[in-house]
């Protein structure tokens, strides 16, 4: 008798070439349609919203960037439900990510000026009332606005203590398990808990294995943004998974710091060849994350967020850093 064949576990495939050929036909095309017809980021004059004058400082193109990354989610989402999606999704995350701008903001305000970080004083926050007030009269447009700020609500209750707390344990020592459990709430529970919205804004069952993709999808994506970040990182003394990896290995370290002080480009190549002890063990991290989406969409953009990266270059930090802290 045969014995059934386990699938092949997924491997990140991060050439030049393949990358650029992500670039060039599923990420430009669809950065264009959103650059053009901007269907998540603009007005509502149903609910008298306004783009913030931040929201209308920010390039274009980048905000395209951004949109276009949830467009990727949205359709991991459809390819592994099979169902439908109404058609102000799009637009109710686009809200969604405002309202916890607003909390990031005030958690990175008072971080650095050392003041409270109490649960309710941060709910009470001017502008984080400013902006639930919008996102409800939104739903109240759909007729769901008590069960998803509800559920949010309970975000808040469950995770915002314990990440506080994580979050300033791995400020003060910097340690690589300790940044990594922050990262599981700020990213990987965060992009989870925004699906879970999605699915109580199209009135879906719950599916634990289809929302695992998308907490998977944020680990994949910090462990890229840390990678991109580090220099930026380092000079702000804020935590990062690469970083603090590397610290562990003196003689990779060295050749670090002797590179960050000449200014060299930190690229896939570069990290390869000069610390290729510490470029295998993150990139273990990595593909042990990678290796179980399921969904190809949740996978193309796991991989373009590396895209910065394969370059050297800074990644816009917004896709992630500013949409993390949902506890």
């Amino acid at each position: 008798m045969m014995r059934k064949q386990q699938p092949v576990p997924y491997r990140l495939r991060l050439s030049h070439f393949y990358l650029f050929y992500l670039v060039m036909f599923h990420l430009f095309p669809r950065v264009l349609y959103h650059l053009i017809k901007r269907p998540y980021c603009r007005d509502v004059p149903a609910i008298d919203y306004e783009l913030s004058q931040q929201s209308r400082k920010q390039k274009r193109g980048l905000r395209a960037l951004y949109d276009t990354m949830l467009s990727f989610l949205l359709d991991g989402y459809i390819e592994l439900t099979g169902a439908k999606l109404a058609p102000g999704t799009g637009q109710m995350m686009f809200l969604l990510v405002e309202l916890t701008k607003c909390l990031d903001e005030y958690l990175d305000e008072n971080l650095e000026a050392g003041g409270s970080l109490a649960m309710s004083e941060a709910l009470e926050a001017p502008a984080l009332q400013e902006q639930k007030a919008m996102f409800r009269r939104y739903l109240e447009l759909f007729g769901c606005a008590e069960p998803i700020l509800k559920y949010v609500r309970q975000l808040f209750v469950t995770y915002y203590d314990t990440y506080v707390n994580i979050l300033n344990t791995a400020r003060n020592n910097l340690q690589f398990e300790d940044i990594l459990e922050a990262a599981k709430i700020d990213t990987g529970i965060w992009f989870r808990s925004v699906m879970e919205v999605v699915i109580l804004f199209n009135k879906h069952q719950m599916n634990d294995e289809v929302l695992n993709d998308f907490f998977l999808f944020g680990m994949v994506g910090k462990f890229a943004d840390d990678m991109a970040d580090l220099v930026a990182d380092v000079e702000q003394g804020s935590p990062n998974l690469l970083y603090a990896l590397i610290r562990q290995n003196p003689e990779e370290y060295a050749l670090l710091q002797f590179a960050m002080k000449k200014g060299e480009r930190l690229n896939l190549a570069w990290w390869k060849k000069r610390c290729p002890l510490t470029y295998m063990h993150y990139f273990k991290y990595i593909e042990y994350y990678y290796q179980q989406i399921k969904s190809s969409k949740v996978r193309i953009a796991s991989m373009l967020m590396f895209v910065a990266c394969a370059r050297g270059i800074k990644y816009p930090s917004y896709f992630l850093n500013n949409w993390g802290n949902v506890a």
